[in-house]
C-alpha cells in the first residue's frame, strides 16, 4: 500500500517534470487490458522508462541497471516505488525472480528488449527475456515506442563511486521533441502449450522488437 502511495506521489511530480523539460507527445493505438502485462520499450536514453510510468494505466515496475541504484536519490525513490534492479552475474536470476512476483500481483512489468541504449537510426538483436516472462506468467506484451532525433541527445560521462566504475548516460536536450507510441497488446496464447526453442524465442522476440521500431516510426510522425 506504501508503495502505491509513493508511486501516485512520483508519477504526478514527474509528469509535471516531464512535460516542462520536454516536447512530450504521445497516443495509445487500442485500450490496455487490465491486469498483469509486461511493457517492452525500445531505449534510446535513459529517460524511456518515464512514458509508461507517466500515462499507463498501471502499477509499473521498471527493470533499471544496478548502476543507477548506487546513486542515493535514485536508490531512495526506486525502493519506495518497489522498482526492479537489474542484477547481472551469478545472481541475474533475482532479478527475474522478482518479475515474476510482480506479475503474480496483477501489475506490470517494463522491460527494454534492446538490453542495452540504441540510437534512434540503430537496430539491435532482441533479448528473449520479455518472450520468457510472457509465456511463464502467460500475460500479453504491450509494445510502446520513443522517439527523439539523435542531434537531441546528450551524451555525458557518470562515475559510479561504489562500483569504482565510468560509464555513458544519455540524456534528451531541454525541450526536445519526445515522441510515444503505446501499441496493440501482443498476445502469445497459441504458443502457451508448445514446446519452444531457443531459435522460437529468438523468433518471438525478434517480432516484439520489430513492432517497436514501426511504432518508432509513428511516434516520430506525432512531430
Amino acid at each position: 500500500m506504501i508503495n502505491k502511495i509513493f508511486y501516485k506521489i512520483g508519477n504526478l511530480t514527474l509528469r509535471i517534470l516531464f512535460f516542462f523539460y520536454l516536447n512530450f507527445k504521445y497516443k495509445f493505438k487500442a485500450k490496455i487490458p487490465k491486469g498483469p502485462k509486461i511493457y517492452a520499450v525500445n531505449h534510446p536514453t535513459e529517460y524511456d522508462a518515464f512514458p509508461a510510468l507517466i500515462v499507463a494505466p498501471d502499477f509499473v515496475h521498471t527493470m533499471i541497471n544496478e548502476e543507477i541504484w548506487t546513486l542515493l536519490i535514485p536508490n531512495i525513490i526506486f525502493s519506495l516505488t518497489r522498482q526492479i534492479k537489474i542484477i547481472r552475474g551469478a545472481d541475474s536470476h533475482k532479478t527475474i525472480t522478482e518479475c515474476l512476483k510482480i506479475l503474480d500481483k496483477k501489475e506490470a512489468v517494463l522491460i527494454a528488449p534492446e538490453g542495452k541504449k540504441i540510437a534512434e537510426q540503430g537496430k539491435a538483436r532482441a533479448k528473449k527475456g520479455v518472450i520468457r516472462l510472457a509465456l511463464g506468467k502467460k500475460v500479453p506484451i504491450i509494445p510502446m515506442a520513443v522517439w527523439l532525433d539523435d542531434e537531441d541527445i546528450i551524451i555525458r560521462k557518470i562515475y559510479y563511486k561504489k562500483l569504482k566504475k565510468t560509464d555513458y548516460v544519455h540524456s534528451p536536450k531541454f525541450r526536445a521533441n519526445y515522441g510515444c507510441v503505446i501499441g496493440e497488446p501482443i498476445y502469445l496464447n497459441e504458443y502457451y502449450e508448445k514446446e519452444l526453442s531457443m531459435d522460437d524465442y529468438q523468433e518471438l522476440a525478434n517480432m516484439v522488437m520489430e513492432k517497436i521500431y514501426d511504432l518508432s516510426t509513428e511516434a516520430k510522425a506525432l512531430f
